[in-house]
């Protein structure tokens, strides 16, 4: 089968880096960067080899007149790797087959073409690799059939099949007739006979590889290709199984039966009571027989479902059905080999565990205990703090995710893998120095970004929630079943409501219990909590009538609430009954009728004998005997809907054009805002979560016309300016030009607060203000071009409008800004064109409005900001159709974050920082500067660490040994025993009067001097320790001075670190008797030597972005040498030449001994 170059290009690109490569040792790395070449210099227009082409037509070669022998192109070799039991045993092993990347691309780019096909040939029962179906919805579907067999009395079996070797023992023959009957085409199935025609496979133990042997049968795994050819291999067995006359389990609403469930091959039958287990039998023989597969016998499990009784009986009968003397005695018993799983006792499928009673925090006991010893075993290493918490991340997070997932984590497990991960960070402490929510944080929050379990587990809940609010063709079958549990748990107020109308209690308005004494299935109680603990609700701004006629009718939620009186009459039975009435959609319809248009005039006459074609047919369909009163019922019933849910009226998507159908002229290098407010799509796309509870939605629904006006655009050109950004001291200001000398020109001054708000002062938060203040001075019907050199602002408008909008703006900056911008322009009704233009280029308009941001932003007056945004154009929340569970668990965090108070001994050390480098250098950083500047690379990582716990005040010290539950001889550590003085973090990096401190700030501050003579030294104070990653030196022309600032970075903090280092040794290690001034000195010196020799050594290119620029390295250390005006020029990269600082230094600072 032929394939494109584009088609090459899409499978190497993504093809995953860092996996092994087969007998010819070429990475997936090779052809990429051959690729890469190939487009870089096509760029530059060099002469290029185009890798992609050679291939494609090497392809097509292949699958034209198949492999050439001597390639040993489909050639592999056979790595076993161990799965679990008994390591002697083949049979435990998996037989992986590496093979050579060029031959997986071709059969990725087969693949990629049968995933376009598989989800239409293959049944939804299959998720196995097919695009769109997820093994979570397979592992869901028996939980849902488990409750609801319990709870609905449908007595059963779910029978667990192992397949032994299933991809290695599927027939050949077999497997082409079966691509055969599924018609596929012939060049496809000849070429996958070429592959494997030729295919020849080695095994490789210890490094001694086998010699080759031919595969004749089964599917190669390893191969892109191999799992969805297993699919189509297996699909006639689930096909006999479904065109039996086995009855399996029935689903509320659903005319089909569930017989199979399958990923790949591993397979659950559903069997109903009166089934006989011999059919199946059969089945399984016939299918076996002729693809020469095998079913496991022994790893056969099955799980009675139903009443207690019911599992009861076949537990000690090993009959489904109760035996009738005198019928065949050997009908509906089980084989004595197979296993019956008793009651409490778990079965493994899919990698979740199922069962009838079975306890959730036993099943958890070996994951919690795998995850101990790793971390146990990881912690040998003695990993930092951010090695822990990148350990934690992986480890208890990963392999806790997919049990979570499918399984569900029970709250005592969680808490204590929660508690686990918090004493892992913290290396086993006896109590965290940092409280864990604080350790929750991000990094420019002051936090270490550690993984919040409890918030991962409730991203979780939001994805199954996302699920099974997933409406359409492809909803999961556990979703309906769910749909029926939670109709049948509801509160007794809800009793009332007739069983056949309620669909969904998202979109209707009766409620579910959730409550943790309801009999409510665990799992979709936890989904409903957590979705409603977050706000879960229907949200937009207006709906496409698509979405309007989906809706459920009867208790629809955002009816008048009068609608939940119109169940009980004649007319809304029959609707109910024979009309099977359950949409909006399907009402409107029945009412038309009653209507007359301008378009159309009703011939109906308004009583039940009207004989008009309308009533004739519903009498025939419905066997309706008053169609009159039923078309009247579903009047009413539409009559309860506001005008944003009546499909009948008018509706924004009435008037709604793309934004490049604008009629009228549209400047070049210009977009248009796109006005369109309607939500498209289906019910799934109308569900927002973490909405504002505070904001409820409206249903009033804006109605506006956008039509191109005559003449040309009114152009606005718009600019932001901000002094001292990233300060606190920042001030913002935006311009808005209109014109020479024109009235309406503003220069706004950004508030610092709006109401509880915080507002940034940026320049990107200065250019949004601009751009939203635009079209406040022009009327609504004026075509406006906006003029603006801010990419950010024209994103915005433009290309992730949609996107940020759909994802709620989660951890976007200047949300309510950007919010109140788009609804401004929403309201106008004529074209607004959008262009960039290049900044402090001379462009006239441009230049104005940076000469109006520039007067606002050095005014002290702030201006007043209107954020308020109509009614009819506010939305929170983010669309849950559109949401990940990264992106979940963002929101959660953030909700979190704000419920976390300051650390007041943070704040304290927060404030001097600000204080001491403002005193210094003239700045006066916000707190996320500060925290960004404890991580600079040039610290190292051991220092790094160091400065956050003095930033939070965390090591053991001064007041912490003072609590009122700690014994005398305990508190007494609080005191120096040099000076009698409260030993806090304070005192030992810069108040004590033990040898050493003093003598390093000495040797500290003479090297400096060396460099910088323009900041008068000082020992520095604990805000210049903590804020040493802020020091700014500038040229008397205003730039920076980048060596003289890292080196400002290196001396203070290291500096500080080596205080801290030998305080510890000589209080712990040497009983606090003093280290002597040599000691100290050579401790010093060797510590900035090493510190000089590692950047040398990290500007070697193989370092990549993690080097450092040779160029800073010398601007970083010169001046400071031993003999500099003797060392080559190339002293930085040379490593064969000895550099170190000038040794006399330590000579300088006085007497040696103690």
């Amino acid at each position: 089968m032929k394939c494109d170059r584009s088609d090459v290009v899409i499978a190497l690109l993504s093809t995953k880096n860092y996996t092994s490569p087969g007998i010819d040792g070429a990475t997936h790395e090779l052809w990429k960067a051959l690729y890469s070449r190939y487009v870089e210099d096509t760029r530059a227009g060099r002469p290029a080899f185009d890798i992609a082409n050679l291939m494609t037509q090497a392809f097509n070669d292949i699958a034209m007149n198949g492999v050439i022998t001597d390639t040993h192109f489909a050639d592999g070799w056979m790595c076993p790797l161990y799965k679990k039991n008994d390591k002697c045993e083949i049979a435990n092993y998996r037989p992986i087959t590496l093979l050579n990347t060029d031959y997986k691309i071709f059969t990725k780019v087969l693949a990629t073409k049968l995933g376009k096909v598989a989800p239409d040939l293959l049944h939804h029962n299959q998720a196995g690799f097919v695009p769109g179906r997820q093994i979570s919805d397979q592992t869901k579907l028996i939980r849902m059939v488990m409750a609801s067999a319990e709870q609905n009395g449908q007595n059963g079996l779910i029978i667990s099949l192992d397949q032994e070797k299933a991809y290695d023992k599927v027939d050949h023959d077999y497997l082409w007739k079966t691509l055969e009957k599924f018609e596929f085409p012939k060049e496809f199935i000849e070429t996958v006979q070429r592959l494997y025609k030729t295919a020849k496979t080695s095994v490789m133990i210890n490094g001694i590889q086998s010699e080759t042997y031919e595969v004749i049968r089964g599917v190669r795994q390893g191969d892109p290709l191999s799992c969805l050819i297993f699919d189509l291999a297996i699909e006639p067995l689930a096909a006999m199984l479904r065109n039996s006359h086995l009855q399996g389990f029935r689903i509320p609403g659903i005319t089909e039966r569930l017989i199979a469930n399958l990923f790949a091959d591993d397979t659950t039958v559903f069997l109903a009571a009166s089934d006989d287990f011999k059919d199946l039998q059969d089945i399984l023989d016939q299918w076996c027989m002729a693809s020469t597969a095998k079913f496991n016998v022994n790893k056969t499990s099955i799980i009675p479902i139903g009443t207690e009784e019911y599992r009861q009986r076949v537990i000690s009968t090993r009959r489904t059905i109760v035996y009738q003397y005198g019928t065949n005695p050997y009908l509906n018993v089980l084989p004595p080999n197979l296993h019956i799983a008793r009651e409490g006792e778990a079965v493994r499928i899919l990698g979740a565990w199922y069962g009838n009673k079975i306890d959730a925090t036993q099943i958890w006991a070996p994951t919690i205990e795998k995850i101990d010893r790793v971390l146990e075993r990881w912690a040998k290493g003695s990993p930092t703090m951010e090695g822990r918490r990148l350990i934690t991340q992986m480890f208890a997070g990963g392999m806790s995710q997919y049990l979570t997932q499918v399984q569900g984590m029970p709250p005592e497990v969680e808490k204590r893998l929660a508690k686990r991960v918090s004493k892992y960070i913290w290396d086993e402490k006896e109590k965290n120095p940092v409280n864990k929510d604080a350790t929750y944080l991000r990094i420019n929050e002051g936090g270490r970004a550690v993984l919040d379990i409890p918030a991962r587990n409730e991203a979780i809940e939001l994805m199954w929630l996302k699920r099974y609010l997933s409406f359409g063709p492809d909803r999961p079958l556990w979703a309906v079943i769910a749909d029926s549990l939670l109709a049948t748990n509801t509160p007794r107020a809800e009793d009332n409501i007739p069983q056949r109308i309620k669909q969904n209690c998202f979109l209707q308005s009766w409620s579910t219990s959730s409550s943790p004494r309801s009999a409510q299935v665990p799992e979709l109680r936890r989904m409903i909590n957590v979705g409603q603990k977050y706000g879960i609700r229907i949200e937009g701004l207006a709906f496409a009538r698509d979405i309007l006629r989906e809706m459920p009718i009867w208790h629809h939620i955002q009816a008048d609430p009068r609608i939940k009186r119109l169940t009980n009459s004649q007319a809304s039975k029959c609707l109910m009954e024979k009309h099977r009435l359950t949409t909006v959609g399907q009402a409107e319809d029945l009412a038309a009728p009653l209507v007359t248009t301008t378009e159309r005039r009703s011939l109906h006459r308004r009583n039940d004998r009207c004989v008009c074609r309308d009533c004739q047919e519903v009498r025939q369909r419905h066997n309706c005997t008053h169609p009159h009163q039923c078309m009247l019922r579903a009047e009413e019933l539409l009559n309860t809907l506001p005008q944003k849910w009546d499909p009948r009226r008018e509706q924004p998507e009435d008037y709604e054009i793309g934004p490049d159908d604008h009629e009228g002229p549209q400047e070049r290098n210009a977009e248009t805002f796109d006005y369109r407010i309607s939500t498209t799509g289906n019910l799934s796309d109308i569900f927002r979560i973490f909405t504002d509870e505070t904001v409820p939605p409206s249903d009033e629904v804006l109605i506006r016309k956008v039509n191109a006006a005559e003449g040309p655009d009114t152009i606005i050109a718009t600019d932001g300016s901000c002094m001292n950004n990233g300060q606190e001291d920042a001030t913002a200001g935006a311009g808005v030009f209109y014109g020479r000398n024109d009235a309406r020109n503003k220069s706004i001054r950004l508030p610092r607060r709006i109401e509880n708000r915080n507002i940034i002062q940026s320049n990107q938060t200065a250019e949004l203000v601009a751009a939203m203040e635009a079209p406040e001075a022009i009327t609504k019907n004026t075509q406006m071009s906006l003029e603006t050199d801010s990419k950010y602002v024209i994103s915005h408008l433009t290309t992730s409008l949609k996107k940020m909008e759909d994802i709620g703006y989660i951890n976007v900056n200047n949300a309510d800004i950007i919010r109140t911008m788009v609804a401004r322009y929403r309201l106008h009704e004529a074209p607004i064109h959008i262009k960039w233009v290049k900044g402090h280029n001379g462009h006239e308009g441009n230049e104005a409005a940076d000469a109006l941001a520039g007067i606002a932003a050095t005014r002290e007056q702030e201006d007043h900001l209107d954020l308020n945004i109509p009614q009819t154009l506010r939305i929170t929340g983010a669309k849950l159709n559109a949401l990940t569970q990264k992106l979940a668990y963002t929101a959660i965090r953030q909700r979190k974050a704000t419920k976390t108070p300051d650390r007041p001994r943070t704040r304290a050390i927060l404030t001097q920082v600000k204080l001491q480098v403002q005193s210094l250098f003239n700045v006066i950083p916000t707190d996320p500067v500060i925290w960004k500047s404890i991580r600079s690379r040039d610290l190292e990582r051991k220092t790094r660490y160091f400065l956050w716990m003095v930033t939070n005040d965390a090591y053991m010290t001064g007041t912490h040994w003072q609590r009122a539950n700690y014994p005398d001889e305990i508190k007494e550590r609080a005191i120096c025993q040099h000076d009698q003085k409260t030993e806090d973090i304070t005192h030992i990096l810069v108040g004590c009067e033990s040898p050493g401190q003093g003598l390093i700030w000495d040797m500290t501050g003479r090297l400096w001097e060396r460099k910088n003579r323009t900041l008068q030294w000082e020992r520095p104070a604990l805000g210049t320790i903590v804020g040493a990653g802020l020091a700014v030196f500038k040229t008397p022309g205003g730039a920076r001075k980048s060596g003289e600032e890292r080196l400002w970075r290196i001396l203070i903090a290291e500096s500080a670190y080596l205080i801290w280092r030998l305080r510890c040794e000589r209080v712990i290690r040497k009983d606090n008797a003093p280290f002597t001034t040599r000691e100290i000195e050579n401790r010093w010196s060797n510590m900035i030597n090493e510190r000089l020799q590692l950047d040398r050594r990290m500007t070697s290119r193989k370092y990549g972005k993690k080097g450092i620029s040779p160029n800073l390295v010398r601007a970083t250390w010169q001046g400071l040498l031993d003999r500099e005006h003797t060392l080559p020029d190339d002293w930085v990269t040379n490593s064969g030449v000895l550099v170190g600082i000038e040794s006399d230094l330590r000579r300088q600072t006085g007497p040696r001994g103690r």
